[in-house]
């Protein structure tokens, strides 16, 4: 006799509420994140370096996301520079140790109370952080290029019933870890809600002729002479935009 483990009706409306993400992000520089911006995507960028627009006329898009400075965290700076930019989604900064949350925690409740829909991030890098961090303030699930990967320290379970902001990595890496927090248990875990996604690792890819796809890079534009950078990074973003929509991210 085999067991029926799929979703029941209720358990996949609320799974697919739960990998719904409110925010696409891409945090580059101008011109780009302006393209990505028409496009659908959430731009924004690294608090110490901003658009870097001096050389475009009329460049005017709002900040949607501000990250830290992660090799040269100060707390006190970054809250300086929400005030500065007011981005919808702020990325406080990465937390290694249990005893260093409680500072961000405060970061975060000094910017909720001018700032009371912003979507603020801390980033646990051990599990011990992530029960340290308050139900209300969203969890960085650390997933690109950083010294420590969310699922080296911690297990899907530790982030389910929390809200989640994947940080970097492809979208099919992004997909696989949304999948892994979402998916149904035989414990009935509640899925973590994932609020966002970023990643901005277009731009490398793109320098050397290759647009990203679902299967991988294609360098068909390498030796392309009307094919520019901008060109394919827009190119790429246009593709990621559909790879969400198709799985209803």
């Amino acid at each position: 006799m085999s067991l029926d483990l799929s979703a029941n009706p209720n358990t996949a409306s609320e799974i697919a509420a739960a990998r719904q993400a409110d925010v696409v992000a891409f945090l580059h520089r101008a011109p780009f994140t302006l393209d990505a911006y028409k496009i659908g995507f959430l731009p924004g960028f690294r608090e110490d370096c901003g658009y870097q627009q001096s050389q475009y006329q009329d460049f005017n898009i709002p900040v949607g996301m501000l990250d830290n400075d992660f090799r040269n965290p100060n707390l006190d700076r970054f809250v300086d520079r929400f005030f500065e930019h007011e981005p919808w989604v702020g990325v406080i900064g990465d937390v290694y140790e249990r005893d260093d949350v409680d500072d961000h925690v405060a970061a975060a409740r000094e910017i909720q109370a001018s700032y009371p829909e912003a979507e603020l991030i801390i980033v646990p890098k051990s599990r011990s952080v992530i029960d340290a961090v308050p139900d209300d303030i969203v969890l960085g699930y650390s997933r690109g290029y950083v010294d420590r990967l969310a699922h080296e320290f911690s297990e899907p379970t530790d982030w389910r019933g929390r809200h989640v902001h994947i940080l970097g990595g492809s979208p099919p890496k992004q997909l696989e870890a949304i999948q892994q927090l979402t998916r149904p248990t035989l414990s009935a875990d509640p899925p973590a809600d994932i609020v966002g996604v970023d990643w901005n690792g277009l731009h490398r890819g793109a320098q050397f002729g290759e647009f990203w796809t679902a299967d991988g890079w294609d360098d068909s534009g390498r030796n392309a002479d009307h094919v520019t950078v901008r060109k394919t990074v827009r190119h790429s973003l246009a593709r990621i935009r559909e790879f969400w929509k198709s799985h209803g991210i």
